[in-house]
């Protein structure tokens, strides 16, 4: 099953990035693993980037790649 946990630290803006992210990652039956592969990224930091905001560069990639806003 599919769980979704929001950190109460994180700011609203990295809490609705991730939220808009994780979304369009079940609509288009992607992975992590995937977006990193296709951005040239590891899949660490492109973790890293959707679910704690770290990495801005990589998160400015992955809302390209998914057509998300950053």
């Amino acid at each position: 099953a599919f769980e979704m946990s929001v950190s109460p630290k994180q700011p609203v803006r990295q809490q609705d990035f991730m939220m808009r992210a994780k979304v369009a990652i079940l609509h288009r039956g992607t992975s992590i693993s995937e977006i990193a592969k296709a951005i040239g990224r590891s899949r660490v930091v492109t973790s890293q980037a959707i679910n704690h905001g770290l990495h801005e560069p990589t998160r400015r990639l992955v809302a390209k790649h998914l057509n998300i806003a950053a």
